[in-house]
């Protein structure tokens, strides 16, 4: 199907964060209240760590299926917290969209590529 991705998407805590009481910074999924902007469950979408902060030790996971976050116990991720006046240094992601096609449309499709292929043959005899 086709994709669609968003880059530079970052995480990071103001200089007003407090690291000795929160260490760590949570990203968490949730499904929106509105149904009319509940994502199709037949997508995908993934996430993806493309950069950690300098001095930040983080031994991954580096790809989420966020679904899977939204449907399953696993409601959040949590990386060290990293503090940043502009962000711009914090933690990098990127996000992936596609869409899957639905097992009932790609039928039509290999329908037309075999009368295509049929039409093709004959007409090289």
């Amino acid at each position: 199907g086709e994709s669609y991705t968003w880059d530079n998407i970052y995480l990071w805590c103001t200089p007003r964060w407090n690291l000795s009481l929160f260490p760590t910074i949570k990203l968490t999924t949730r499904l929106p209240t509105d149904p009319r902007i509940i994502p199709p469950s037949d997508w995908s979408y993934r996430l993806y760590l493309d950069y950690v902060p300098a001095g930040i030790v983080y031994n991954g996971p580096y790809e989420w299926d966020l679904m899977d976050m939204l449907y399953s116990n696993r409601k959040y991720v949590e990386f060290p917290a990293f503090v940043s006046t502009t962000g711009l240094d914090g933690y990098r992601f990127h996000i992936t969209v596609t869409a899957i096609p639905e097992p009932t449309t790609l039928l039509p499709l290999a329908g037309a590529a075999i009368t295509a292929g049929v039409i093709w043959r004959r007409r090289q005899r």
